[in-house]
């Protein structure tokens, strides 16, 4: 029989507490699809490395606080995201981020994921 896969991006506090910056923690990855909207305060930018040989290749995740559920989300680079991901002194700011669905390109493998987003 197949465990469940459990959420350990954090742990649940005691009643009063406040969940405080997690700095080397990565959230769970947002899906898009189900919760098009993310508002929340960006904890961290990394670069990680993904794939193998000579199909490796360096990207950005950024890991943010979600504003109303106060789980750690991570968000993947994508092209509609790359202003966002470049804005300085963004950790520790508000981050508004909005999945607007995909576009098919053509000669691409995947459709693009098109955004908006902002932040204060």
């Amino acid at each position: 029989m197949a465990r469940k896969k459990q959420d350990t991006s954090q742990a649940k506090l005691p009643a009063g507490f406040k969940q405080v910056d997690v700095g080397g923690a990565f959230g769970v990855a947002q899906d898009w699809e189900k919760h098009p909207v993310l508002v929340g305060k960006c904890i961290d930018i990394r670069t990680v490395a993904i794939g193998e040989g000579k199909r490796k290749k360096d990207t950005q995740v950024m890991t943010v606080q979600d504003n109303e559920t106060g789980v750690l989300k991570s968000v993947w680079h994508a092209y509609q995201l790359d202003g966002l991901f470049k804005e300085k002194k963004i950790k520790g700011r508000q981050v508004y981020i909005q999945y607007l669905g995909s576009k098919k390109l053509k000669g691409a493998r995947n459709p693009m994921k098109l955004f908006s987003c902002g932040v204060k």
